[in-house]
């Protein structure tokens, strides 16, 4: 199997009217195909490194690769179009859009990327069922 994403050495530090470090060179590797789950207590940094392996925040310090490409933080157009073709995140909280089904919610998610419900119907019954 090959590696989806690499994290190599990535840390965040968020400084307000004091430096909070919330990872610390983190490096793994995440493989095509695999499920991950990420556990611990409240504010170890679960958060933090989904909003960075799903580039909506940028790292302090390391860098992500996804598919071997190392990922350039100033392209948020194309960081766009690699969120929405290859990462998907389910939140511990309720995320969805109440007035559409799991269905519906999974699919809009890919008519953004392509307007085609047609495909984008067949790609989330296939993640789904």
């Amino acid at each position: 199997m090959s590696n989806s994403i690499v994290l190599n050495k990535v840390s965040k530090k968020f400084v307000t009217n004091k430096k909070i470090n919330v990872l610390n060179k983190i490096s793994y590797k995440f493989v095509k195909g695999k499920i991950y789950s990420l556990v611990g207590p409240s504010g170890s940094g679960k958060s933090t490194l989904l909003n960075i392996l799903s580039l909506i925040d940028k790292p302090s310090r390391g860098n992500i690769k996804i598919f071997n490409k190392e990922i350039n933080y100033n392209n948020i157009s194309n960081n766009d179009v690699i969120r929405a073709s290859n990462i998907g995140i389910i939140y511990q909280q309720n995320n969805l859009l109440p007035d559409f089904t799991a269905l519906e919610n999974v699919y809009l998610a890919r008519l953004a990327l392509q307007n085609n419900k047609n495909e984008a119907l067949q790609k989330a019954k296939k993640l789904m069922y």
